[in-house]
């Protein structure tokens, strides 16, 4: 399967009208807080090192001029560590502020872009194959909260994208990504399963179009049904028994939205 839109990798030249209107734009957290330090203090430490450089100078000269070039060995250092070691990371702090500037994620209409370290990458709705949303739990005092979460893309020239947990207002961008990319990505997926295609979501889960086959074992979809809980664990059952037929960690998985949805929505009934 060829897509018009290849996911793109380039720092000019973006093609916006594939991409439709924007529809919002999210920071990387403590943003401005971090390029302003960065800018601040990387300027702070550069004009530092060149203030100590130059009166380092005109202290060694007039050392020379005094006690003769036999002092030289003596007072070297101190213009050397302002020189090569303190404006140096001055002047990185800037750099890296100047290619970070513009770090963020912007989803569209029919895609997004993200922005890091001066790159940017293009990614389009139609061209994913896969969507996962991990998190990473963690208990504290007999409660189960999120510690981490992060998306992982992947598209259908096996492209794989990770945005991680670093932006403001995270769980208001998952809903969207979810509900920008799932309703396509389920019916692309259930076709394909429709029309005799097998789709992997774990060596040992392979979906069919009569069923999933479950290791060796062929079960078919109207006789199972599949949860995962806040744990992170997922459970395959017979219906209406319980019967537990599979367990596994969630994030072994790949697609587990599209699995799930498979399982409430047949593909082969109409």
């Amino acid at each position: 399967m060829e897509s018009s839109h290849p996911v793109q990798e380039t720092q000019s030249n973006i093609p916006m009208q594939f991409l439709g209107n924007i529809i919002d734009h999210y920071y990387v957290r403590l943003q401005h807080f971090n390029r302003l330090f960065m800018v601040i203090f990387g300027v702070f430490l550069s004009l530092i090192a060149l203030l100590s450089t130059l009166l380092s100078v005109f202290n060694l000269w007039d050392a020379i001029k005094s006690h003769g070039r036999a002092i030289l060995l003596a007072k070297i250092t101190e213009p050397i560590i302002a020189l090569f070691l303190v404006f140096p990371v001055g002047l990185l702090l800037i750099i890296g502020a100047a290619l970070n500037w513009q770090n963020g994620l912007d989803i569209y209409q029919n895609g997004l872009i993200l922005r890091e370290r001066n790159r940017e990458k293009i990614w389009y709705w139609e061209d994913i194959a896969q969507f996962d949303n991990q998190i990473t739990l963690v208990k504290f005092s007999g409660t189960i909260f999120p510690s981490r979460r992060r998306i992982i893309l992947e598209d259908i020239h096996q492209n794989h994208l990770i945005i991680r947990n670093q932006y403001d207002r995270m769980d208001e961008m998952i809903k969207l990504l979810r509900d920008l990319i799932l309703p396509g990505l389920f019916n692309k997926i259930r076709q394909r399963v429709r029309h005799g295609e097998e789709v992997i979501f774990h060596p040992e889960l392979i979906a069919t179009r009569d069923g999933l086959r479950i290791k060796e074992n062929l079960i078919p979809w109207t006789e199972l049904k599949i949860n995962s809980d806040r744990k992170g664990k997922l459970r395959i059952f017979f219906q209406p028994s319980g019967e537990t037929v599979y367990k596994s960690r969630v994030a072994k998985l790949k697609n587990l939205d599209v699995l799930i949805y498979l399982s409430e929505n047949p593909p082969n009934l109409s």
